[in-house]
């Protein structure tokens, strides 16, 4: 009498909580705690969290999760508290991972209004208005999608407290939440006209991620605004479902992507505009492509423009990969109504990388002169891309400078950018931000067209690197580079310390890097280096580097002594690695495992 016996149930529970495969037993089991023995299971939770081996985790979170989500503690509500408390602070230190649905291998935190949700949601929108990284973000976002209240309202409340870039991070957290779909056409209109033209414009492009098109139909400004984007080459207003207005309709005919494809493309006898359609979308091959609601002036000028351009964009796409006419008609047609635009500007460079050895256009060598066929004249300087005597005497002229420098830097030869790397390099330096930023989007839509074989890589790189090179030209020469040359050689010879271009060259040297670690995932230099390049990475998505997780995910193994280090600052490592490294945590948890049975027999339960 008065022995103490073993295997009581916070020793059961203790036992079993620590073993993966009596995951669903744990929850069945904490419900049979009574009210006075519920602190007990709280100091169990505790403990589970500080396990030497599962704090490293996302287990011992999600586990209390489900046993809070099971009601377990609603018989004494003061307790409560303590136990939300517990995935509070997981959510304080980033080890809750795995949070967004679409991906496969989730484990949502789910917690009923009673028993938790609130304290989480507004955990979690009080982290969002910290604007932590935007990887960690989507995880925050995830949990108050799994757990939602009044998101729409409490969105809504600090959309109006923020501005510029806040507003806009703001905004795309909307669009992650999905709530944007739901929100007042005056409302989003306001929250877009706010601040300057610059931030206008991104937050349109929000809006038409989101399929808002409504909100920038109802006004004159905004659709304005919108249009002249899209000729700038900077807005993209391609619809997601059915095509409905002329303005989503002019976007795909200027889409660069599908239009460099074009001429790639081995499915050659569908038209041309079939072809846009069914690399944009899954419009369906009947759809009245033309018949769009007219509302308005800029929709009737698109009207006029789909019109004209009706016979050729019938025609199909071996004619447009081998021949320049219906590419010079479709130019001249969108020159005739909207000018020289710098998306008219990249089309009349795509359209010069016809294969044709006939088409030459001789008599068109002045580049810069614009009352002459745009198309011609660029095919005409393509196909002396190696011809130095015309190079010299086009860049001799400030005339449409820009233009002729874009034209140079997609397609004359890597021995022609050598021999005129001094010329090129002074009129580069002379350019405004905006004219940079002008040519590199523009690279971006042609410059892969013509990309450097091996050889001729080696080749510029050696030039580059033993030359006293200009920042700005090695950046744009880059998109000449296949895109694994091209993010090793922006990771070691450009610095990225211009305000211009830093956020994007280090957005390329954090791809460089974490494809490297994946490579040797025992080099802690590399992971060091990725956790200093993403602190300095504003705007860095876990979405962009989802092909790392889903091909490389069952391939790359983290050591368990760097995988505890990550965990341990989970907050300070991009969500991929820290995903990485939570698996293999728990792998070597798995391994770790002592058997219930086991324990049973060693600390005589049933003696």
């Amino acid at each position: 009498m008065g022995r103490e016996k073993n295997g009581s149930k916070p020793e059961r529970f203790n036992a079993i909580a620590r073993n993966f495969y009596w995951h669903n037993v744990v929850r069945f089991f904490s419900g049979c705690f009574d009210k006075g023995e519920l602190p007990m299971l709280i100091h169990e939770l505790r403990e589970l969290q500080q396990d030497k081996v599962l704090r490293y985790t996302n287990y011992p979170r999600l586990i209390t999760s489900q046993i809070l989500s099971d009601w377990v503690f609603t018989q004494y509500p003061v307790l409560l508290k303590d136990v939300i408390e517990i995935i509070l602070n997981g959510i304080n230190i980033g080890s809750i991972i795995n949070q967004d649905s679409r991906y496969a291998s989730n484990e949502p935190i789910l917690l009923p209004n009673e028993c938790g949700r609130t304290e989480i949601f507004n955990e979690c929108f009080k982290q969002l208005k910290l604007f932590p990284k935007k990887d960690y973000a989507i995880e925050l976002i995830g949990v108050i999608r799994n757990n939602p209240l009044d998101n729409e309202n409490v969105w809504k409340r600090e959309a109006l407290n923020y501005s510029n870039n806040d507003l806009i991070k703001w905004l795309e957290y909307g669009h992650l939440l999905q709530i944007i779909y739901k929100l007042d056409t005056r409302f989003l209109g306001e929250i877009v006209m706010k601040d300057s033209l610059d931030y206008q414009e991104r937050k349109i492009q929000i809006l038409i991620q989101s399929n808002r098109f409504d909100v920038l139909e109802e006004s004159r400004y905004l659709k304005e605004t919108l249009l002249n984007g899209i000729l700038k080459n900077y807005l993209f207003a391609t619809a997601r479902r059915k095509l409905e207005s002329g303005i989503q309709f002019l976007s795909m005919l200027l889409n660069t992507y599908s239009l460099k494809n074009v001429l790639k493309s081995e499915n050659e006898n569908i038209s041309f505009l079939e072809y846009l359609s069914q690399t944009l979308s899954s419009y369906s091959s009947s759809e009245k492509y033309f018949d769009f609601k007219v509302n308005d002036e800029i929709d009737l000028g698109i009207k006029k423009v789909a019109d004209e351009l009706k016979p050729i964009l019938d025609r199909p796409v071996i004619e447009w990969k081998v021949a320049l006419e219906n590419w010079d008609s479709f130019v001249e047609v969108l020159r005739q109504h909207y000018g020289d635009t710098w998306i008219i500007n990249a089309i009349a460079i795509i359209s010069s990388g016809i294969k044709s050895k006939e088409e030459k256009y001789e008599s068109f060598s002045e580049l810069g002169n614009l009352h002459i066929s745009l198309c011609k004249r660029t095919r005409c300087a393509r196909m002396k891309s190696g011809n130095l005597s015309f190079w010299r005497t086009q860049l001799n002229f400030s005339k449409e400078i820009n233009y002729k420098l874009c034209v140079y830097l997609t397609w004359a030869t890597s021995k022609t950018i050598i021999e005129m790397y001094n010329v090129v390099s002074d009129l580069i330096s002379k350019l405004s931000e905006e004219e940079c930023l002008i040519i590199i989007r523009t690279l971006k839509s042609t410059a892969e067209l013509s990309t450097f074989n091996s050889m001729q890589s080696s080749e510029m790189i050696t030039f580059l690197k033993g030359s006293n090179s200009n920042e700005m030209f090695n950046y744009m020469i880059s998109f000449r580079l296949s895109e694994s040359t091209r993010d090793e050689f922006i990771y070691k010879e450009i610095g990225g310390e211009s305000n211009l271009l830093s956020d994007e060259i280090y957005e390329v040297k954090f791809d460089y890097l974490v494809g490297e670690y994946f490579r040797n995932p025992n080099d802690i230099d590399l992971l060091n280096r990725i956790k200093e390049v993403y602190s300095a990475l504003p705007n860095f998505s876990f979405h962009d580097y989802i092909f790392y997780r889903h091909y490389h995910e069952n391939k790359v193994i983290i050591p368990y002594e760097i995988s505890k280090n990550i965990m341990a600052d989970a907050k300070s490592y991009p969500r991929i690695i820290a995903s990485m490294a939570e698996k293999a945590c728990r792998q070597y948890a798995n391994r770790e495992i002592i058997h219930v049975g086991k324990i049973a027999n060693d600390e005589k339960w049933f003696d």
